[in-house]
């Protein structure tokens, strides 16, 4: 029994799919239904790459006003000390010793208004800091193993060092150092004048950009080491943090800024801009994660998703309504065929057996 209804059942679903009316509406449900989840997938995928672009843009003119502003602050820092070399080499200044109480006051009237700098101090040319804008330099002590006195007493080099973050022996805090030279009349190494730039003064800075698009700064030095901003997992001040190839991409635009995809250690995918600082051995970095970007996206998607899915519903349950109806009309239309010919047969036997008799 069960067989035969399922046998009826077939017969009349292939009868309805032989149906002119019931092929057109399948095939205008089944077409209205790909309009839509095409249409929906093409508006999502269009607006995720225009939230991309403006979360790419919106960095890239973030870090160009970084940039600007860390050449400012370096500025800022570099005419104080270049100020300050030039008036201990002058006529007045060569005749004054390193440690004498003139230079003292001299290199604390040039950090005022400089909030970057912690201390402006000078180290003779056997290493030892004699001088310092501080006033609790207690005694000389060396400086001959950094970095920024190596430069300078092991090369004729000139101009402004840039040294790699340390911690600062006197107060303990990250600190990286800007250096210049100092000379005797006879043109001789007389010692170096060095500042000690804070790097909380750069992540401070950094951390008041409380900007969505925005998740890392970073302040690198030209061979890709942290300076200053976001660190991830265990890295540290001074440890490189650029790949090569960055690197070099990196430096093939120096008035640019280079966007580069990567990944961090969650395999989360960013959007990292670089520019390099001008004039300085430094890079800007402004960086966004995918997932936070695209958080303008998602709010938008949902609901255009769950419209869709709705249209969808609607256009599948009209497309049912219309089947059963036609069902119903086929159905109907069966046995009103099946009931006419039983009628032909009747006619045709009663009209036998009026011609028998």
């Amino acid at each position: 029994m069960v067989a035969e209804k399922m046998i009826e059942i077939a017969q009349t679903v292939r009868r309805l799919i032989q149906s002119p009316s019931v092929r057109a509406v399948l095939m205008l449900s089944v077409s209205m239904v790909m309009a839509v989840v095409v249409g929906t997938l093409a508006l999502l995928v269009d607006l995720r790459q225009q939230e991309l672009t403006h979360a790419r843009g919106e960095t890239i003119s973030l870090n160009r006003i970084l940039a600007e502003q860390t050449t400012r602050t370096i500025d800022g820092v570099a005419l104080a000390m270049y100020g300050a070399r030039d008036r201990v080499s002058d006529k007045v200044g060569r005749d004054l010793a390193l440690d004498s109480t003139p230079v003292h006051l001299l290199l604390q009237s040039r950090i005022i208004g400089l909030p970057q700098v912690k201390s402006m101090f000078v180290a003779d040319s056997k290493g030892m800091a004699v001088n310092s804008s501080r006033d609790d330099l207690a005694s000389p002590f060396s400086v001959a193993q950094r970095e920024f006195f190596q430069y300078f007493s092991t090369s004729n080099q000139d101009g402004l060092f840039v040294s790699l973050p340390e911690r600062a022996r006197i107060d303990g805090q990250w600190t990286f150092y800007l250096a210049v030279r100092l000379l005797n009349s006879d043109g001789s190494f007389r010692g170096v004048i060095a500042s000690a730039i804070s790097i909380e003064y750069f992540e401070s800075l950094y951390d008041s950009i409380n900007l969505d698009f925005v998740s890392k700064i970073q302040l690198l030095s030209r061979n890709g080491e942290l300076m200053a901003g976001h660190r991830t997992g265990d890295s540290a001040f001074g440890e490189r943090v650029l790949e090569p190839d960055s690197l070099s991409r990196i430096a093939g635009h120096p008035e640019n800024e280079v966007v580069l995809s990567n990944h961090d250690a969650m395999m989360e995918p960013w959007i990292s801009t670089y520019r390099q600082v001008a004039k300085y051995p430094l890079i800007v970095s402004a960086a966004v994660s995918e997932h936070e970007a695209l958080t303008p996206w998602r709010r938008v998607a949902l609901p255009i998703a769950t419209g869709a899915a709705a249209v969808i519903v609607f256009i599948l349950l009209a497309t049912t309504i219309i089947l059963k109806n036609l069902l119903r009309k086929e159905h109907l239309q069966l046995e009103r065929d099946a009931s006419n010919e039983k009628l032909r047969h009747m006619v045709q036997s009663v009209r036998d057996a009026i011609l028998t008799v």
